[in-house]
């Protein structure tokens, strides 16, 4: 009991404590692990083009148990695919939070025929550590998703001319920067998507005015702004 009120108290502390103190907010822990929802999977490490290392998680394209079939520390099941390369689908993270919490979205699509890519940003769960600033946003999230999408797109189970991504807030912005740039992304769904980070924060400082929404100059560039970039994409 008196375990269980300490951790209790120690929830309410942190729910107080002003979220202005970090800008991006990097989850270290998995709450969960594929195997415990009966997935196929490989876990690995890609490094950045400035030698830092990100986790990640490749799910084939694989039938699934039922959403509701949890099971803490299921066997791992052999990792195996399909020799056939199969269209894949990268969602990442958004400013908070670890890969584990996207497995639903995993169960979802490989039994639709999608091989799966999932990963950790710098300074998130098990990839290398990193020290944030009071910055919202990171621009290097990006040297992250390009090392990710580099080693995608030569794995032997993905085929390289049929690769889509999805994400949300932070993540579908870093997405959709990737998108605009890189011709091997060929569909994109996001979600909580903003325009740019300027018109987003004009919105979190009337929302919330006690608290300072600093990013980094460079996405007021205009190859860093969305709006700026959308009527140039074509794809869908």
């Amino acid at each position: 009991k008196d375990k269980l009120f300490k951790n209790l108290i120690v929830i309410f502390l942190m729910s107080i404590l002003p979220f202005s103190v970090l800008g991006i907010r990097p989850d270290s822990t998995y709450v969960f692990m594929p195997q415990d929802f009966g997935l196929i999977y490989k876990e690995f490490q890609v490094k950045t083009a400035d030698n830092v290392s990100i986790n990640v998680w490749f799910y084939p394209a694989q039938d699934t148990t039922g959403y509701g079939s949890y099971k803490k520390g299921r066997i791992i099941k052999n990792y195996h695919a399909d020799i056939n390369k199969k269209p894949t689908i990268i969602i990442c993270n958004a400013d908070a939070n670890s890969m584990c919490y996207h497995i639903g979205n995993v169960k979802y699509l490989c039994p639709h025929g999608y091989n799966v890519v999932t990963f950790d940003w710098r300074g998130f769960a098990k990839s290398q550590k990193w020290k944030f600033d009071k910055n919202i946003a990171c621009l290097e999230f990006l040297k992250d998703y390009n090392a990710v999408l580099d080693t995608v797109i030569q794995m032997k189970e993905v085929d390289n001319k049929r690769i889509g991504a999805y994400s949300f807030s932070t993540g579908a912005y870093i997405s959709f920067l990737e998108f605009s740039v890189r011709s091997e992304i060929k569909a994109l769904v996001v979600r909580g998507m903003f325009t740019s980070y300027k018109e987003s924060v004009k919105n979190l400082d009337r929302i919330d005015p006690e608290r300072i929404h600093p990013y980094p100059a460079a996405f007021d560039q205009p190859e860093y702004r969305a709006i700026d970039l959308a009527p140039h994409i074509t794809k869908p």
